[in-house]
Order: structure tokens, then sequence, then C-alpha cells
């Protein structure tokens, strides 16, 4: 188990609660887009509100300027100076004062409207902060889900290969010691055999028994049937007779005589090439024939063995 693996476990659980993460954000946007339009609702009914206000001091603004303007031209009539200079100096201060006064009331009503927009703004800006804050701890806290999954799922998977390789090692002492019990019990059981095989107060039959259980009891391999035929036995446990030990002589015999000496081999075939691989192979194909018995053959894989092309 690695680093690795635990980013791989984290992007997947992720992935996982992807779905659940953006439906949270979404859900929360939603709840903050509403509260969100209901502040610009608001704010913008004020404003229309604050700039209807001053409608009625605009009119009254003009109204003040028209009744000046008769006033003025009702007096220059009765003193006969509609067309002079003090009439004309009369509306131009009339005119003058209409227009101060305007200007002002634009002024205050611009001010009030630049007032309520930047309360407005600065509601909007608390709400997208409070928001933002909100979206940012929902994505922590599904991070720190993922984290916390992803570690659960890596300890559950560190925890089960521990205890795996603990059985394993369990299991391969075990085998081993049953093996080398095993080993120690066979190699025990040939011996006390080869001393049975060697005790001439033990007849034929018993022995013969005896090397039949051992057959049963262990099995019996290549260098056991060339031991039974040294200790003058068949490879099923029949006493052999003097004449088939002589026969079993000639056939081992006429096998050595029959295949190339290593020196003879290393020469035909090369130094580098398995001279014990021809040996077996040329055992096989004579044991296949029935020209040699399992003890008879094992005997000869057992001396080859230790032959190599120097």
């Amino acid at each position: 188990m690695s680093t690795s693996r635990l980013t791989q476990l984290t992007e997947e659980q992720r992935r996982l609660l992807k779905k659940g993460l953006d439906g949270d954000i979404s859900s929360l946007n939603s709840t903050y887009g509403t509260s969100a339009d209901k502040i610009r609702s608001d704010y913008e009914s004020q404003i229309s509100d604050t700039e209807r206000s001053y409608n009625d001091a605009f009119e009254e603004n003009n109204v003040k300027r028209i009744v000046n303007e008769r006033k003025i031209a009702e007096s220059m009539a009765n003193s006969g100076l509609s067309d002079s200079g003090l009439n004309r100096t009369q509306l131009t201060a009339n005119q003058l004062s209409w227009a101060n006064a305007d200007s002002k009331l634009r002024q205050n009503r611009q001010k009030a409207v630049d007032d309520l927009a930047r309360v407005m703004q600065s509601s909007l800006s608390s709400l997208e902060a409070e928001r933002a804050s909100k979206e940012q701890s929902i994505r922590s806290s599904y991070e720190q889900q993922a984290v916390s999954n992803a570690a659960s799922i890596y300890n559950n998977e560190v925890d089960s290969a521990a205890k795996k390789y603990a059985a394993e090692i369990g299991a391969a002492t075990a085998a081993a010691k049953a093996k080398t019990e095993a080993s120690a019990a066979r190699t025990k059981a040939r011996e006390s055999l080869i001393n049975a095989l060697g005790d001439t107060m033990t007849d034929d039959k018993m022995k013969q028994a005896l090397i039949k259980n051992y057959i049963y009891t262990y099995g019996a391999d290549g260098s056991d049937y060339g031991l039974f035929r040294t200790l003058g036995y068949s490879s099923d446990g029949r006493k052999l007779s003097d004449a088939d030990m002589t026969a079993s002589d000639e056939r081992i015999s006429d096998f050595r005589a029959a295949i190339m000496t290593a020196s003879e081999y290393r020469r035909v075939r090369g130094k580098t090439t398995n001279y014990t691989g021809y040996v077996e192979g040329k055992i096989r194909q004579w044991y296949d024939a029935g020209k040699l018995n399992d003890a008879e053959a094992a005997e000869l894989l057992a001396y080859y063995n230790t032959v190599s092309v120097k």
C-alpha cells in the first residue's frame, strides 16, 4: 500500500460526493439568489419612490417661475416698461432663480438615489460574503468527508493486506514445518528400512512388507528405487535373485556403453550443451522401451546427475 493508493481513493470519493456537493451549492445559490433579488427589488422601489417624491418640488419650482414671470409682465405693462431693460433684467433674474432651484433639487435627488444605491450595494456585498462563506464551509465539509472516507477504506485495505500477509506467512511457516517434519520422518523411516533390509534375522516376506509400507506411506523416488536394487530388492519389494541382479547389472552396463561419455559429448556437441539433459533423454527412451526398470533408471539418474561437462 502507498500514498498513491490513498490519493487514488480520495479522488474516487470526491467523484462519488460531487453530485451531493453540486446539489448543496446549487440550493445555496438559489436561496441567496432569491434574497439578492428581493434586496434589489426593495431598493429599486425606494429609488423610484425617491425620484417620484421630487416631482412635486420640480413642479412647484416651475409654477413659481411662471407666476413670477406673469407678475413681472403685468407690473412692467402697467408701468409702460414692457420693452425696457428693467423688464429684461427682472425676467433674467427670475429665470436664474428657477434654474438654481432646479439644479439644487436635482442634486438632492441624485444624492438620495446614490445613497440608496450605496446601501443596496453594501447589502448585496454582505449577502455575497455570507453566501461565499457558506459555500466554502460546504466544500470544506465535503472535502473532509472524502478524505475521511478514503482514509477509512485505505486503513481497511492495509489491515486486510496485513492479515492476509500474516495468514500467508503462518501457512507457509506451518507448511515448511510440516514439510520438515515429514522429511525428517521419511529420513528416519528410510534409515529404519535400510537397517531392516540389511538385517539377516528379518525374513524376506517381512522385508517386502516393510518396503511396500514405506512406499505406501512416503512414496518412493528414484533414489529409493536405486537403494532397493542395491540392497537386492525390486521396486515392488520383491527379493531379487542372483540372476535378476546379474541381468540388472548387465542392463545398466549396456546403457552406459551405449551412450557417450561426458568427454565424448563435449567434443561432439560442445561444452555449453547440457550433457545431463542428453543422458536423461536416453534414460527415458530406454525406460519407455522396457530396457530399464524403475530402480535401474533411478540408479542411472542418480549417477549421471553428478556428472558434468568440464
